[in-house]
């Protein structure tokens, strides 16, 4: 397969899954910026979201140096077509790179610069226009504005118009913040993504690229003049650095990407903190002359030197999305694709939607697995991912039920050897004690996976049963009434906590996922439970963890 196929197929398997997440758990929106890289980079990193995205803006169109709309590159069709069948919209964004002398060229022929643009958007396809027209000031406030206006005449009625607008947490009406009339552009535009980051910014004293209260500041301040349906709020994937280089020289303020930073720190003697005050993570890194010299975004090289880096991790990104939440925005828009580590994507659900774990959103189990995570029942496998679909083994089993029922962990050094070096030996010995969980003499087998069966008959174990239940009742034909689990199914589904497959059958040999042991706890969370070391609900389930990575499962007779 060519990789040209390759892509297309892996890209094509994410449409679903796009779908899936932007129309299960909110309507938030995603959307990040293309830049700087070629059509396969950018399917690369595309592929990396994990379905995360509704949107990309990429890097098609400029302002140049005599103020006209010129192509950056020419936009790929086969690119553009192939992300709007997976369900992301591919829109081009429009920067004039900083450069004020452009861009007050560029306000002086707007009528035509506009006229060119749409003409690019009919032309090749595209879902609509992003402007990112920046360091104007507020002399060309008017001009910019009627811009924006002409853009929207010009453009497709059903084109997307979105503007990148400085954060103004201080309502300063001068310089390049007084480009931006929100309240007007937001009249045009479909979405004003407003850019709270660079709080911070080359040549400025050391800080964070957007603190948590910088932020939200930014945010309000826009909520007066933009409505939330419109507001998108801006996520940085680079950092900043202040040096002191060996040579004699000082950096102030110039750019990481926040992968940069995670290979620097773990390749050059660093420590790393996070700042509870500005909710971003720093780092202190020391560069020596004989350290080897590593590939970094833009081929920069670093001299030697100590050096002040203040970027965001997972912990910062979460207190900046649950804002998206909070008021209510539209989504969150990011600069840019490829410059965060991949564990951004694997979180990326959790902390837009609130959900605890990406890989269940929308999954039947969802509601079962965040009920009993914020009861401290059940934890992922790291990475943001709870894995519904992998196996449960009979410590991970024992240890759910065990928390459960509140029952208290004890002390392991005087259990079987099997049992003494195992992640959950503490509670595996509780669960032992009150028979929970029995051996066959020589080994209690803790890694062997759990059947349907096996599940059931230990749930089964720990239910208060009314003695009216007739065991010789049939519900499912492959489970006999000889059979050593017969009555733990029967009881469990005449009082209605497990059912059979689609097939009308149990399947009782068939290996339990994590998925339906969380939705069976969940069922049978406020049945009436039997008593092992004190009132079940009396003591706070132990918070530590339960479902770890692998996956297999236990219970009570090893079968």
């Amino acid at each position: 397969m060519s990789k040209k196929h390759f892509y297309i197929k892996r890209l094509t398997t994410l449409a679903l899954c796009t779908v899936l997440f932007f129309h299960t758990a909110a309507a938030y929106e995603s959307r990040s910026y293309l830049y700087g890289g070629s059509t396969p980079i950018y399917e690369n990193n595309i592929a990396r979201t994990r379905g995360n995205l509704s949107m990309v803006m990429a890097d098609y169109f400029h302002i140049d140096e005599n103020g006209d709309a010129a192509l950056s590159k020419t936009p790929d069709r086969r690119f553009i077509q192939a992300r709007q069948a997976e369900g992301i919209q591919v829109v081009a964004f429009v920067s004039n790179h900083w450069d004020r002398t452009a861009g007050r060229k560029a306000m002086g022929k707007r009528a035509s610069v506009a006229a060119t643009l749409a003409g690019w958007v009919r032309q090749y396809g595209l879902d609509g226009l992003d402007v990112d027209i920046e360091n104007l000031t507020e002399v060309d406030r008017s001009n910019f504005t009627d811009f924006i206006r002409m853009l929207r005449e010009n453009l497709p009625a059903n084109a997307h118009l979105s503007a990148a607008v400085a954060a103004n947490p201080h309502q300063y009406a001068i310089g390049w913040h007084g480009q931006y009339d929100y309240a007007k552009l937001s009249q045009y535009c479909d979405r004003i993504l407003i850019m709270t980051y660079d709080q911070s910014y080359e040549g400025s004293a050391a800080g964070p690229v957007a603190s948590y209260a910088f932020t939200e500041a930014s945010i309000k301040e826009a909520l007066k003049h933009v409505p939330k349906e419109k507001l998108l709020m801006g996520i940085p994937f680079y950092g900043r650095y202040w040096a002191t280089l060996n040579s004699g020289g000082r950096v102030t303020g110039k750019a990481f990407t926040v992968a940069d930073i995670e290979t620097l720190t773990s390749h050059h003697a660093s420590a790393k903190w996070y700042d509870g005050v500005n909710h971003c993570a720093r780092a202190s890194m020391t560069v020596k002359s004989s350290d080897p010299v590593l590939n970094l975004w833009g081929g920069k090289r670093l001299e030697a030197g100590v050096y002040d880096i203040w970027y965001e991790n997972d912990r910062s990104y979460e207190a900046r999305m649950e804002l998206c939440r909070k008021y209510g925005l539209a989504g969150v828009g990011s600069w840019a694709l490829g410059q965060e580590p991949q564990w951004v994507w694997n979180l990326y659900r959790s902390w837009l939607f609130g959900v605890i774990f990406s890989d269940i959103v929308g999954h039947w189990s969802e509601e079962a697995v965040t009920e009993l995570h914020k009861r401290g029942i059940v934890t992922g496998t790291g990475n943001g991912l709870f894995m519904p679909g992998k196996t449960l083994s009979r410590a991970e089993a024992v240890v759910l039920v065990c928390k459960m029922l509140g029952i208290p962990e004890s002390d392991p050094s005087g259990a079987p050897e099997e049992i003494r070096g195992h992640w959950a030996a503490p509670m595996l010995v509780s669960a032992i004690q009150c028979g929970l969980l029995q051996g066959d003499g020589k080994s209690y087998r803790p890694t062997k996976a759990v059947s349907r069966a096996e599940l059931a008959e230990l749930c089964y174990k720990v239910l208060h049963v009314p003695n009216t239940v007739d065991f010789n009742q049939r519900f499912f034909p492959d489970v006999s009434s000889g059979a050593w689990y017969n009555n733990a199914v029967v009881t469990m589904h005449v009082m209605g906590y497990i059912n059979g497959m689609s097939d009308g059958l149990f399947h009782p040999e068939k290996i339990a996922s994590r998925a339906e042991a969380a939705e069976l706890i969940w069922k049978i969370w406020d049945a009436d439970k039997k008593n092992f070391f004190g009132s079940p609900q009396s003591r706070r389930a132990q918070p530590d963890t339960i479902l770890r990575p692998p996956p297999e499962p236990p219970v009570l007779e090893p079968r």
